[in-house]
């Protein structure tokens, strides 16, 4: 490298560095705004670019890209975007090791919160837990519980905190309103209301509204409103409204409606509907007893009524 060379890169060297300063806390680096630090905390380590965010205690080892001064409590992160992470852990020092990229993503994260990929706008918001992945604007609002996983516009998401863990949602609002635990959701609105554990659901507003557990349901409407539990409903709206256990209903609306009905004092009959087959379109609904068989079309349908 001749000398001109080296005295041109040294120059482009020192014009970058006096865009650069030095923070409050001198082991931070600042590209833009500085940041207003809180009067107590352990700060430092932190990189700032952009808008200088306000800093609770304990926020430090941080690399912050940000616009809008956003209030930040957290430490070991990855924040980029306008406003994210506003409000963040607060100065509970309990927000650790986060990603959050998108407008106002984990704005009002709280609780304990910790090892969380959030990548959206409005990804994320007023929630808490650890482990958790949330992709999609508006995804996994107010979720607070732990190893869950979201993927699509207000997946995951509810309109007041919920603490289920181990849940999978894919799809736009896909397990919304879901407070249960260990669910699987799969198409726009799947699982979506439901209050039960280990239960699946695979297309356009399947399994929804279930308070059962361990349901299986798989075609558009699938399963909807299910309290019973251990059923299998394979078929666009197969399997609705069950209160009975182990039914298998496959084909187009059928094993509908197995949930007994009510005598004059309001008491259901012989049983709400369990251990039923039905096979075929439509067959198999508004079924009262138990360890019925019903194949073909329209087959097997208001058993045990008068």
């Amino acid at each position: 490298m001749n000398t001109k060379t080296s005295f041109s890169y040294s120059l482009i060297a020192l014009a970058l560095w006096s865009t650069y300063s030095l923070g409050a806390a001198s082991d931070d680096v600042i590209a833009g705004t500085p940041p207003t630090y809180s009067t107590s905390g352990n700060h430092g380590n932190n990189i700032f670019a952009g808008d200088g965010p306000s800093l609770y205690p304990n926020a430090r080892n941080n690399i912050m890209n940000t616009t809008g001064k956003p209030l930040f409590g957290g430490s070991y992160s990855l924040v980029i975007g306008e406003s994210t992470g506003h409000d963040a852990g607060n100065a509970s020092g309990n927000a650790k090791y986060l990603l959050l990229v998108g407008k106002s993503a984990g704005d009002s994260m709280w609780g304990t919160s910790k090892y969380k990929f959030i990548f959206g706008e409005l990804a994320g918001w007023n929630a808490g837990g650890e482990y958790v992945y949330a992709f999609g604007e508006s995804a996994a609002r107010r979720a607070a519980g732990n190893y869950n996983f979201s993927f699509g516009q207000d997946s995951y998401s509810s309109d007041a905190h919920t603490f289920g863990e181990y849940n999978f949602n894919f799809g736009r609002s896909s397990g919304y309103n879901n407070s249960g635990s260990r669910n699987v959701n799969f198409g726009f609105h799947a699982g979506e209301g439901v209050t039960g554990s280990d239960n699946f659901a695979l297309g356009h507003h399947a399994g929804t509204n279930v308070t059962g557990n361990h349901n299986f349901a798989y075609g558009q409407d699938a399963g909807q409103n299910t309290s019973g539990s251990r059923n299998i409903a394979l078929g666009q709206n197969a399997g609705q409204n069950v209160k009975g256990v182990y039914n298998l209903a496959f084909g187009l609306g059928a094993g509908s409606k197995v949930d007994g009905y009510k005598n004059a004092a309001g008491v259901y009959g012989q049983s709400v509907g369990s251990n039923n087959m039905a096979f075929g379109k439509y067959s198999g609904n508004n079924v009262v007893g138990n360890f019925n068989l019903a194949f073909a079309e329209n087959a097997g349908n208001y058993v045990g009524h008068d």
